[in-house]
């Protein structure tokens, strides 16, 4: 009995060891989850474990283009991202013709020179290099490619790493300051000859038409030296947004030769000139308020009993609003919070227009740095005499509206009621009344 029962406390023994030796099965990990024997933990998975791995930034950015002597060197080279340190390798692969020939080794970076393709291996035209990231598995799971021009002669090309503006397409305003358009020709040791015309040729188009035209030839001819490409005359740029007006416009700059005839380069901008979104100042967009005749707080108010006689000098008299009766001209006026306009700095602010009855224009007040309060009032008396209304035998009553109009001066654009926030007033500004008979009660 005691050798069984000394079997039993050694099995037991066992088990208690077995429990507290810390453990992490694959089996554990969650349908979504894979388990890494490298870090003894479980990884999240998102189609397959090693989806996780890819290239992270990459360099250059832009086709490089090199004559198939140059023996400078050239580095193409990735990052990769591994945030779960799974295992992978790099391949570098290059296709030619159509046809994949493996490069360089297991590395995060790819050098060699062109002269090693164009003049070593004769493959002179498009390479495209591909960096190929590889699970443990051997499945690729990221790539990049890079693209690798190789001319069968030397010829000039533009150094991406000067061009301005650096971004293909941009917008700009009206307002804004000249744009600058210029880079870097690398003669890029080729042997240039000043009668064979070498040329930048500048085109800004618009809608498929021409609409200026410059040339930039070449004074340095040396096979290390460089030229400058200038739109405009340096310090000058020409492309002015101002003159040139709002609209999408194409900026061409084609480098070329007359012999033997060909262009070996070229860069193009997507530009777009557009007014601003009408400029919200102090933290409040533009609004009407003050926009009330006699000092009464109303935005829109339907004055049944607007006096008219032939010696009134000012057609506009509420003559009664609740138990006020008024004698005098309504002050229609609109308040304008701050009044300049969508450019900042430029001194141009906005102004507010009247019209009567949907008509022509009876009056056009500007803002200043000093005055945003624009009264109708303000108009010259000859103005205001001449919207007299001809209802001295009439014995009906006549509706007529006034509206007011808060226009930028530098965009002429209107500010409509999207523009005004809640609770400050709506816009366009209108006041309703009624012109009443001479004779009437």
């Amino acid at each position: 009995m005691a050798g069984l029962k000394t079997f039993w406390i050694l099995i037991y023994s066992l088990l208690l060891l077995a429990a507290c030796v810390p453990q992490t099965k694959q089996t554990e990990c969650q349908g979504n989850e894979a388990f890494n024997a490298a870090l003894r933990t479980c990884v999240p998975v998102v189609g397959g474990p090693s989806s996780f791995i890819n290239v992270g930034t990459y360099s250059p950015a832009f086709t490089q283009t090199r004559h198939k002597g140059d023996s400078t060197t050239l580095q193409f080279s990735i990052s990769v991202s591994n945030p779960y340190n799974q295992t992978y390798t790099v391949a570098w692969e290059r296709v030619f013709n159509g046809a994949p020939i493996s490069m360089c080794s297991n590395a995060l970076t790819c050098s060699f020179s062109a002269s090693y393709l164009g003049t070593t291996l004769g493959e002179v035209g498009t390479h495209i290099l591909t960096a190929k990231i590889l699970d443990g598995n051997g499945s690729v799971v990221d790539t990049h490619s890079f693209e690798l021009k190789i001319n069968e002669l030397p010829k000039p090309i533009i150094n991406t790493a000067t061009i301005l503006p650096s971004a293909y397409a941009f917008t700009t305003t009206p307002g804004s300051a000249s744009s600058e358009f210029k880079f870097t020709i690398k003669n890029n040791q080729a042997t240039l000859i000043l009668s064979d015309y070498y040329r930048t040729e500048w085109t800004i188009e618009q809608n498929g038409a021409i609409l200026y035209t410059e040339n930039d030839t070449f004074t340095n001819f040396s096979p290390s030296g460089t030229n400058i490409a200038y739109l405009g005359t340096s310090p000058t740029p020409y492309f002015n947004p101002s003159t040139l007006g709002v609209g999408s416009y194409v900026v061409r700059a084609v480098v070329k030769n007359d012999v033997p005839g060909e262009v070996v380069d070229e860069h193009q901008w997507n530009v777009t000139v557009s007014h601003p979104a009408l400029k919200k100042i102090d933290n409040r967009d533009i609004y009407a308020g003050s926009n009330n005749p006699n000092g009464v707080s109303a935005v829109s108010i339907a004055y049944h009993g607007i006096a008219y006689t032939s010696a009134t000098a000012y057609n506009f008299i509420p003559q009664s609003i609740g138990a006020t009766t008024f004698t005098q001209q309504g002050n229609y006026c609109v308040n304008v919070e701050h009044g300049e306009g969508s450019y900042t700095g430029d001194n141009l602010f906005v102004k507010v227009n009247f019209y009567i009855d949907g008509g022509p224009q009876i009056y056009s007040g500007t803002t200043t740095a000093l005055n945003s309060k624009i009264c109708l009032s303000d108009a010259a008396a000859t103005t205001l005499n001449n919207m007299l209304f001809s209802n001295t035998t009439s014995t009906g009553e006549q509706s007529h509206t006034l509206v007011a109009r808060v226009v930028d001066v530098a965009t002429n654009q209107e500010y409509t009621i999207n523009d005004m926030l809640s609770g400050l007033g709506t816009y366009p500004v209108t006041w309703n009344f009624l012109v009443k008979p001479a004779n009437a009660a």
